[in-house]
């Protein structure tokens, strides 16, 4: 159980500059919890801008500073909803070496399910907002994943690889 004084800390707004792929933004952060993962460090936070729960990478935080006012929240802040059994179901299968190289992936690991050989399936419910991240993480595997479903992921990879062999043939 926390003391009043240091759950005072944990409702402290932070105002950051974040550097992501899509370029710096700035933000008004309600943290709700700091992990460490893979070696990397990790903020869960509430964004007022985007009025929903996000994690953020710590070493992208380009400035950071206090916020005076208290946060004032027209409905309660909840957990990141990435996984939910209402989201479509994503089920990939697994060469051995693509399981060996999801085991270092921190959302993807404990979701991991073996079969004979060393290889394996990855089945999760995932929301198809996270595609984006998920296609980055297969397209790295190449051949060693192949997704079985949903069919609009698999669409999606098949464009994203299309995209990178045209980029190759215009040199």
């Amino acid at each position: 159980v926390r003391s009043s004084a240091a759950s005072d800390v944990y409702k402290r707004q932070v105002s950051v500059t974040y550097r992501s792929e899509k370029g710096t933004s700035q933000q008004t952060l309600l943290p709700m919890h700091v992990r460490t993962e893979a070696g990397l460090w990790y903020c869960e936070a509430y964004s007022s801008e985007r009025e929903a729960t996000r994690v953020y990478r710590v070493d992208r935080f380009l400035e950071v500073k206090t916020v005076p006012s208290p946060l004032q929240l027209e409905r309660p802040i909840s957990a990141i909803p990435h996984v939910h059994p209402s989201f479509p179901e994503v089920c990939i299968q697994l060469t051995a070496r693509g399981v060996l190289r999801l085991e270092r992936e921190p959302y993807l690991a404990s979701r991991l399910q073996l079969k004979g050989e060393g290889e394996g399936w990855l089945n999760l419910r995932l929301q198809p907002e996270e595609y984006d991240w998920l296609i980055r993480i297969l397209l790295s595997l190449g051949t060693d994943a192949k997704v079985l479903a949903p069919e609009e992921l698999r669409t999606r990879i098949q464009q994203k690889a299309q995209e990178i062999a045209h980029f190759y043939t215009e040199m």
